[in-house]
């Protein structure tokens, strides 16, 4: 033990080291993403590009890339849209059920922007869709929908 540490690494290249770890977690982009992190501009990418969702592939197109910049304004858009696609778009959407039942995530994004921030233009048709016009393998869905649709009823009584 010469100069008598008996520690082989020094205090101070341990601490750089953390330094460095810590930087290099913090610059990750994969870290970033996994954490939800959005930079401002990325946020205004994100109100814009729900502003112009007008169907299923690019509702789910906004969810893939922008779901961690949801902020308020950004949710009473995607609100907006989740109704008005349901409402209008009801075949499209039962063509692509199955990303909706198989994703856990996605589902409970679809569900929770399916309240009452939205215009309640279109939960008529929702709900009659949902009872008339859903397959024997989506039923769970459909009664899901329509379980929020009764809700959002409730909420503006």
């Amino acid at each position: 033990m010469k100069g008598g540490s008996w520690f082989p690494v020094s205090v101070s290249s341990l601490f750089m080291s953390g330094i460095v770890c810590i930087a290099v977690v913090f610059s990750c982009p994969a870290a970033s993403a996994r954490s939800g992190a959005c930079s401002g501009v990325k946020s205004e990418q994100a109100n814009g590009v729900a502003d112009a969702v007008t169907g299923w592939q690019q509702y789910l197109a906004w969810y893939r890339a922008y779901r961690p910049c949801e902020d308020s304004a950004t949710a009473e858009i995607m609100s907006d849209k989740t109704e008005m696609l349901l409402g209008m778009h009801w075949d499209d959407f039962m063509a692509l059920s199955q990303k909706f039942t198989g994703d856990t995530a996605l589902r409970m994004f679809l569900l929770k922007h399916l309240n009452s921030t939205s215009s309640g233009d279109y939960l008529e048709a929702i709900q009659e869709n949902a009872a008339e016009n859903c397959t024997a393998s989506d039923t769970v869905l459909c009664g899901a929908i329509s379980l929020a649709v009764q809700r959002i009823r409730r909420v503006r009584g």
